[in-house]
């Protein structure tokens, strides 16, 4: 499988600044208290799928509903997030070999949860949790620099 983070966050867009992203648990996708699946679901009936790819938030060429609060970034701001993104990601590849070797360690020590020493900032305040008994993927973050991975 081909790592292509930099594709993925090219293909977000430019959503609208209320759009809070989507919700499992049918929660409000919308800072200003829409409930877009249910629009969504009231036009084209409770089998319809896709509703994201419709909604008037991420700038659908056919969106299923117009909204009057619609409110996306400038070009400058669009240029400053994909740069904050390209950096963000650049970073996670950087360190991706060692937050592996740390999840080989946690393995063969059977070990589900431990903390380690940062290879962001060097600071051994990097927690970190393995599902040992499950899938073994590892999530962790940094308590000094913030630094965090969700595997």
């Amino acid at each position: 499988m081909t790592l292509d983070l930099k594709n993925h966050l090219a293909m977000r867009g430019n959503p609208c600044r209320h759009y809070l992203g989507f919700k499992f648990n049918g929660g409000s996708e919308c800072a200003r208290g829409r409930n877009l699946r249910r629009l969504f679901y009231k036009k084209y009936g409770n089998e319809a799928i896709g509703y994201l790819l419709k909604t008037p938030c991420n700038g659908s060429p056919e969106p299923f509903c117009n909204c009057p609060d619609i409110d996306v970034r400038t070009d400058a701001e669009v240029a400053e997030k994909a740069a904050k993104d390209d950096a963000a990601t650049d970073k996670f590849v950087a360190l991706l070999p060692k937050i592996q070797k740390i999840k080989a360690a946690m393995i063969e020590d059977g070990k589900a949860a431990a903390i380690y020493i940062c290879p962001n900032c060097f600071a051994k305040t990097l927690h970190v949790r393995c599902n040992i008994g499950g899938n073994k993927h590892v999530h962790g973050g940094c308590s000094e620099c913030k630094f965090g991975f969700l595997e």
